[in-house]
């Protein structure tokens, strides 16, 4: 079955048990989100997922690349719900963008501005508000920031993590042959391959109650 993601026109083959993904795009200075409006109203971007499982993030960076010719990185799920016969998954993301996207269609919203946007379908009305606006103020804010976040669930960090990666591989001799691509994020790990000429490397970063293999492992 092939269904399209509102606004976007990214084709996506979804199987029965399908799975709606609503990202909230985080501006790559500001705390601002990006909004696609059709028709006079605003949505956030929304795209149809084969994975069902929300902190599986592949398909994320792609499809903001297809639809804004941009790159971004997930930050960490804000919620998820998975329907009553099972066959149907939505979510709500964060995702930090690593430049502007250009388009007549594309607006920047800030935490005064959720209520001019339409809810996305799937998620309670209020909650997902009340979700957006906490992380715009945590952005414009970091003191505001719950002290047991993740670093890899805050603005910046996957830059620098991707420095030390790039530049670990090259000193064990296997520099990577293309960028980092993120595999998982959630609140216990997240999960970063890259190709290289002895095959893929993988970057996993967990929390201190994990650590009895160390902060960061690099399985080359």
């Amino acid at each position: 079955m092939e269904r399209w993601g509102r606004g976007v026109g990214v084709r996506v083959v979804v199987t029965d048990r399908s799975h709606w993904a609503s990202l909230a795009l985080l501006h790559p200075e500001r705390p601002a989100l990006l909004v696609v409006t059709e028709g006079g109203v605003g949505t956030l971007p929304k795209f149809p997922f084969e994975e069902p499982f929300f902190s599986d993030v592949r398909e994320g960076p792609e499809r903001i690349r297809e639809a804004f010719g941009v790159d971004g990185v997930a930050l960490r799920p804000l919620w998820n719900r998975v329907g009553e016969d099972v066959r149907r998954i939505d979510s709500l993301s964060l995702y930090e963008l690593t430049e502007v996207p250009q388009g007549e269609d594309l607006v920047w919203i800030e935490a005064s501005d959720l209520s001019s946007i339409e809810l996305p379908q799937g998620i309670p009305a209020g909650r997902w508000r009340d979700l957006l606006r906490q992380s715009l103020r945590e952005d414009a804010d970091p003191r505001l920031i719950p002290v047991h976040r993740p670093p890899w669930s805050r603005r910046g960090w996957a830059p620098r993590m991707q420095a030390w990666v790039g530049g670990t591989l090259k000193v064990l001799d296997r520099p990577p042959l293309g960028p980092l691509e993120q595999v998982r994020v959630w609140g216990v790990s997240t999960l970063w391959r890259c190709r290289t000429a002895a095959g893929l490397a993988y970057f996993k970063a967990v929390p201190p109650l994990y650590w009895r293999r160390g902060r960061y492992h690099l399985d080359a």
